[in-house]
């Protein structure tokens, strides 16, 4: 027989780690070869039977986090896959549509819970193990999300046609000022590539009868798109429809043009459904192609010319990250080459520009990378939670306005909102992954036996896990309260259906824990009828509009009897005499755990709102306290009861749940 095939007594632990042979040398064969020390385990570990698992104390956690080598390699390869998620469409006989989200999206997670609420399995591969990509359709079919997913073109392959000729004659000049002024109001903070007098003076000359009928210029299709995005905040969908086609018609005649007006136009139009993301990329590479991100400047241009291509490839870089970042996609804009400086008038670009770069940093160090343990994403996570911190306080000297508590009114609560949900969303998706592993482990516990006796066979997550979840959750809570809020009291907030996109992803966070855990989890039941609450509050005049927060309202209250059947009888008993000053503790699962921010109060039935998230109730993750955050002196996977190779796995496969490994024992109700 050759050496290479004879068995040894054990491996050294490098090549244990690395799950390949070891030929039993001291120093081994790898070992020598890559210059490393070779260690052999002096003493042979204890294993427990596989059919009774004994008890363990609290101090003797860490002695039963050593499973054999046949359980590590199962934990890694069948118990983690990839949670991105894609879905196909046929919208008539020759159109068919084909998306994928990644595992930072919202369908990722919704899938999931889907699978989890009905009971059923992904389909798995050949190999038995779980496809990369999970499939999404059921999930759609189920909360009706199909619209939502795949965009305009998923209830009909026939998009609106206009055929009108004239440019200035589809809408009155009354209607029009009111359009553009909603649009200068809202969405215009995030790209303002002209200044307001500007849009102003261009709609001015589309109505001069001399231009009304060869207003076909790039700056016409730029005043038009936003009078589109005015329309859509007003919920003037059928003049939002025939302006944005008409705004499209005229840009698409001029597809080769490169110049900064090129790169306007194709941004202006990534706020409609599903276009976004392709609309955003079309408008990268004309940026690039023009050096907007190297700013090259010609001899013949002004200095409002230049500040304008500044401000527009900037805006242009908080689209694509945010995009890209929120829909779990890579993003194609040359961050690393960008070498052009922001106006310092423009501190809410700058603002959008910092966060921008934090959830490009989220995104490539906890969602792209690959780990060997828990300890880097758990720094990284850490690392990216003080940025954030210390950006919430900057803003209160930038824009003089605070992240957490009363939201502002007007044009100033609009640029509120802006950066705090994006500010929460981004503090969510960091320890979103934290809140997905305790998942896991809940799971486990629940896969050993019916019985919740059955749980303490299993060592419980270790203090750090529960806080990095409590600082996922928090953040959840935090975000529902200032929406709330901020519907409630400022009508521009409330016109922004785009709003219901951050109340579905908190909630889906909610909803997450709510499956894991039945006792632990009530405590998220304000906060999920606070959420119910503000979408349906938002529910649109037009039943043409591309969001439909009535169906997401529905979806989560679903998720929510799914475990509480009698959900509303529930929440008004635990509700009734709430004092608005007290705070809940966490939940006894995690001992070093923050308390959780004011409930939502709702004394009286008539009182929609009444919620209090004032700086003085700040709870640690809205808090600058970086002495909080605990440093795990040596992390490992056994550390988190999860022992697998870090080395061999897909960091998206992470971010996921398997449940072909841990059936639910969440109780399901018709």
């Amino acid at each position: 027989m050759e050496p290479s095939k004879w068995r040894i007594s054990k491996a050294c632990q490098e090549c244990r780690a690395k799950k390949i042979r070891c030929n039993g040398g001291d120093p081994c064969h790898r070992c020598k070869t890559r210059a490393v020390d070779c260690i052999y385990r002096a003493k042979a570990r204890s294993r427990a039977k596989k059919g009774s698992p004994a008890p363990v104390q609290q101090g003797d956690r860490r002695e039963l986090d050593h499973p054999s080598e046949e359980d590590d390699h199962d934990h890694g390869s069948r118990g983690l896959q990839n949670h991105s998620v894609a879905a196909t469409h046929r919208a008539s006989p020759s159109m068919l549509l084909q998306l994928y989200y990644g595992p930072s999206s919202h369908f990722s997670i919704l899938n999931f819970i889907y699978h989890q609420i009905e009971g059923t399995r992904p389909v798995s591969g050949d190999s038995g193990h779980q496809k990369e990509v999970q499939e999404m359709g059921p999930g759609l079919d189920r909360f009706n999300l199909r619209s939502l997913y795949f965009g305009d073109l998923a209830a009909s392959a026939e998009s609106w046609r206009m055929n009108n000729d004239t440019a200035a004659m589809f809408v009155d000049r009354d209607l029009a000022s009111r359009l553009l002024e909603r649009y200068l109001a809202t969405y215009w903070h995030t790209m303002p590539v002209w200044s307001k007098d500007e849009y102003r003076r261009q709609l001015a000359r589309l109505y001069v009868p001399s231009e009304m009928f060869s207003s076909e210029s790039p700056d016409a299709t730029i005043v038009m798109l936003a009078m589109a995005l005015g329309a859509s905040v007003l919920e003037e969908e059928a003049v939002a429809q025939f302006l944005y086609q008409k705004a499209k018609l005229w840009s698409a005649r001029r597809d080769e043009m490169v110049n900064v007006q090129a790169v306007q136009m194709a941004l202006l139009m990534i706020t409609r459904p599903n276009t976004a993301f392709l609309m955003a990329g079309i408008a990268v590479r004309k940026a690039v192609g023009a050096g907007l991100h190297k700013d090259i400047a010609g001899t013949t241009q002004s200095c409002e010319d230049t500040n304008q291509r500044r401000i527009t490839i900037w805006s242009l870089f908080f689209w694509e990250i945010w995009l890209c970042f929120s829909l779990g996609r890579p993003s194609s804009f040359p961050e690393s080459e960008m070498r052009v400086p922001l106006p310092a008038e423009q501190k809410l670009l700058h603002s959008l520009a910092t966060l921008a770069r934090l959830m490009s940093k989220c995104a490539t160090l906890i969602y792209k990378q690959q780990h060997k343990s828990l300890a880097p994403i758990w720094s990284a996570a850490n690392e990216i939670r003080r940025e954030l911190l210390r950006f919430a306080e900057q803003q209160r000297k930038d824009l003089n306005f605070g992240l957490v508590g009363d939201p502002s009114t007007g044009e100033l609560g609009v640029c509120q909102t802006m950066i705090s949900t994006m500010y929460h969303h981004t503090l969510i998706l960091t320890f979103r992954p934290f809140l997905v592993l305790r998942a896991k482990l809940r799971q486990e516990a629940a896969s050993r036996g019916p019985t919740a006796g059955n749980r303490i066979n299993l060592p419980r997550p270790p203090p750090w896990l529960d806080t990095a979840c409590e600082y996922c959750l928090d953040a959840t809570r935090h975000c529902l309260v200032f929406l709330a809020g901020a519907c409630e009291q400022n009508v521009l907030c409330r016109e922004i259906k785009y709003h219901a996109f951050f109340i579905e992803g908190a909630s889906h966070v909610l909803a997450l824990d709510l499956l894991q855990d039945r006792e632990a989890g009530r405590a998220n039941l304000p906060w999920i009828r606070s959420a119910i609450r503000t979408l349906r509050m938002m529910r649109p005049r037009c039943e043409k509009s591309p969001v439909r927060t009535m169906d997401l309202a529905n979806n989560v209250e679903y998720m929510a009897r799914s475990v509480y059947p009698d959900f509303r009888a529930i929440f008004d008993n635990d509700t009734q005499g709430v004092d608005p000053a007290v705070g809940t503790q966490a939940d006894e699962s995690g001992a070093n755990s923050a308390q959780h921010p004011l409930q939502p109060p709702y004394p009286y039935p008539s009182m929609l709102f009444g919620l209090d998230a004032s700086s003085s109730s700040m709870s640690p993750s809205a808090t600058l306290n970086l002495e909080n955050v605990e440093q795990p002196g040596d992390l490992t996977p056994e550390d988190g009861g999860w022992n697998f190779d870090f080395a061999t796995a897909d960091m998206e496969a992470f971010l996921s749940i398997d449940p072909t490994l841990v059936p639910s024992q969440v109780p399901l109700y018709p």
